[in-house]
């Protein structure tokens, strides 16, 4: 039975993912130059994410966020600090150390790259990021242990 509990958490986080990234992927191609689009994307895709595990905890399942290891963020110098270098680095070190040569793939536009750019940055980086850890710290965690 609680195997049964894990796996019907794993298919309810799955569709919250990805029910919430259809929904906001609308909003991206409202505003399709200089890559805003794709930061609009992100943002709806993370507050979505965010109402719908809410709504699941709090309406149906009658619990508190903090159960579910969802709390307010806290912003640390440090871990911002890391977050700015350690992609630097390890570009550097891959760059300079790895033999081969190095491209970028040809845009056709000022407007791809720059949405090529903030897509990996913002979608990638950030709101996949948050999303998973919600999603899977929050709710599946939760029902593991």
């Amino acid at each position: 039975m609680r195997f049964i509990k894990i796996f019907g958490m794993l298919v309810l986080g799955l569709l919250i993912m990805g029910i919430t990234q259809a929904i906001a992927m609308i909003f991206e191609n409202l505003i399709p130059f200089w890559g805003i689009g794709s930061i609009i994307f992100a943002a709806i895709y993370v507050i979505l994410a965010y109402f719908v595990v809410k709504w699941i905890i709090v309406r149906r399942f009658k619990e508190n966020l903090h159960i579910y290891r969802i709390t307010k963020p806290k912003f640390n110098k440090e871990f911002i600090l890391c977050a700015i270098l350690l992609p630097i680095i390890v570009y550097s070190i891959y760059i300079l150390c790895i033999p081969g040569s190095f491209f970028t793939p040809n845009f056709t536009s000022k407007n791809e790259y720059l949405k090529s750019i903030f897509w990996v940055i913002f979608v990638n980086g950030f709101a996949a990021a948050v999303v998973e850890e919600m999603v899977c710290r929050g709710l599946l965690m939760r029902y593991i242990q």
